[in-house]
């Protein structure tokens, strides 16, 4: 569902919700998480604050373990890594806690991937591994993250094979749902593995694709960065294509 319209029907929600403290927060947590793919992350942050707060209040602990499948989001949008981390870290001790092996799985994904983002590869293998153990055949999100984060790491050892055929098979994955957004962070993954292929030209084309996929989400703060990506790559291909580099004016873009 589009951002303007998913925002309008939670507050239709919320409005029915009123003395449903659970409800509200879950709904509010919602609303903080497309608020940011708008840009708005004063408000984001204040809300999924509050969510936690209220859910911890009234006693929903599970609920508040998974507050961060939102939280870290909306602070990788903000672009604030160490937020994003705090907040995963958080919930996945509390998950460990408890004891849950469901939700636990997607936490250590998206854990694994904010710490690859800083560069702490070998932490963010610890977590991919985590996450490929604890995840159900069925549960495409964590299915889909490990792939996403163990073929960036591939692709850094140098091992490109290795690293297009996780990423190949983590798009077959999440082009099975209608989660744009994950859609969009494969596309922007697997860009990253052909732009250290040194493919440009292919990477920018999959950078494009992303930034298509945010536009029809109204994930205007991804896509906004996609768009920057493919501008950055193209012009590094065309300055490779001038030094007469073999590798960037032959890439064809690649369907994922």
């Amino acid at each position: 569902m589009p951002v303007p319209e998913a925002i309008a029907t939670c507050e239709q929600v919320l409005a029915r919700a009123q003395d449903d403290r659970k409800a509200t927060a879950l709904t509010e947590l919602a609303i903080g998480h497309l608020e940011a793919m708008r840009g708005n992350f004063e408000r984001a942050r204040l809300l999924y604050r509050r969510s936690r707060a209220s859910l911890e209040e009234s006693g929903y602990l599970f609920f508040e373990a998974l507050t961060s499948l939102d939280s870290a989001a909306i602070e990788l949008l903000a672009g604030n890594l160490a937020a994003a981390e705090s907040e995963l870290r958080t919930d996945y001790r509390r998950l460990e806690e408890m004891g849950e092996r469901n939700y636990i799985s997607t936490t250590a994904g998206l854990l694994a991937d904010v710490l690859y983002r800083q560069g702490r590869y070998e932490e963010s293998a610890e977590f991919t591994a985590a996450c490929e153990h604890l995840a159900s055949p069925g549960d495409v999100a964590s299915q889909f993250l490990w792939r996403c984060v163990r073929g960036k790491l591939k692709a850094r050892q140098g091992k490109i094979g290795e690293a297009e055929s996780l990423l190949s098979a983590a798009m077959a994955l999440i082009e099975t749902s209608d989660q744009l957004d994950l859609q969009g962070n494969g596309l922007l993954d697997f860009a990253e593995v052909r732009e250290l292929a040194r493919a440009l030209a292919d990477a920018a084309a999959l950078s494009e694709r992303a930034a298509g996929l945010f536009e029809r989400k109204g994930n205007t703060v991804s896509a906004l960065k996609a768009r920057q990506l493919a501008e950055r790559l193209l012009s590094l291909a065309d300055r490779a294509a001038a030094a007469g580099d073999d590798h960037a004016p032959r890439d064809r873009p690649r369907t994922a």
